[in-house]
């Protein structure tokens, strides 16, 4: 079992909210133990589950498909519910740059203005999720995406700022993001309504334990 795999970090530094919201979006059934080591591999297992295909899932181990090859497929379904074209991913794209990807993607899809948006909004939008692809996005200190522009329904040049502070409150935004009807009601596989959503919690977790940092530095600078 690969312990230390993203999964099982991302698992292992989530917070009581974040473990049921992954559960939640995987509809596991009956109630967490809140043992982190035991809720942990019982996500992965599910989580791993939805995101593999039935045929194959039932030669491997339960947690050996990775979280890179998860993001393979959620990349191109974020891709198709924002309306975008499906996006070419390199072998050497970093599982950070595909999470960037679905982010923008996710968001930009949930974002109940973007009917509003002129083609060339739409094309910038996209352009910049594709740059995510070839690691060309801001670092942690910056903290920019899209999910301002969703939360506020407002989108300045194509996308809003990304509100990392809201990250590390008990509301956080990726996760109602992933809540969004646009995800109950997309017509996609029945895997993958469970797949993109609990992924948007794995991405949340990311961000805010960033965010953390950032913030962990800042007062060490400060002091």
């Amino acid at each position: 079992m690969p312990a230390g795999d993203t999964i099982f970090a991302r698992l292992r530094g989530a917070t009581d909210a974040e473990t049921t919201a992954i559960a939640g979006r995987l509809g596991v059934s009956g109630a967490l133990t809140h043992d982190r080591e035991v809720d942990a591999v019982r996500l992965s297992k599910e989580y791993r589950a939805a995101g593999g295909h039935s045929f194959a899932n039932v030669f491997r181990d339960d947690h050996a498909l990775t979280y890179r090859e998860i993001l393979l497929d959620v990349a191109p379904a974020a891709a198709k519910a924002a309306e975008w074209r499906s996006p070419r991913i390199k072998d050497t794209a970093k599982e950070e740059w595909l999470e960037e990807y679905v982010l923008w993607a996710a968001t930009f899809a949930a974002n109940p203005a973007r009917e509003k948006l002129t083609d060339v909004e739409r094309a910038e939008a996209r352009d910049h999720a594709e740059a995510a692809l070839d690691g060309r996005f801001e670092e942690a200190s910056v903290l920019v995406g899209v999910v301002a522009g969703v939360v506020g329904g407002v989108v300045g040049g194509a996308v809003g700022g990304y509100v990392g502070a809201a990250l590390a409150t008990a509301n956080p935004v990726l996760i109602a993001v992933a809540s969004t009807a646009w995800v109950v009601n997309w017509a996609a596989s029945p895997n993958m309504k469970k797949v993109l959503p609990a992924t948007m919690v794995f991405i949340h977790i990311r961000k805010r334990l960033e965010l953390e940092a950032v913030l962990k530095d800042a007062d060490r600078s400060a002091a």
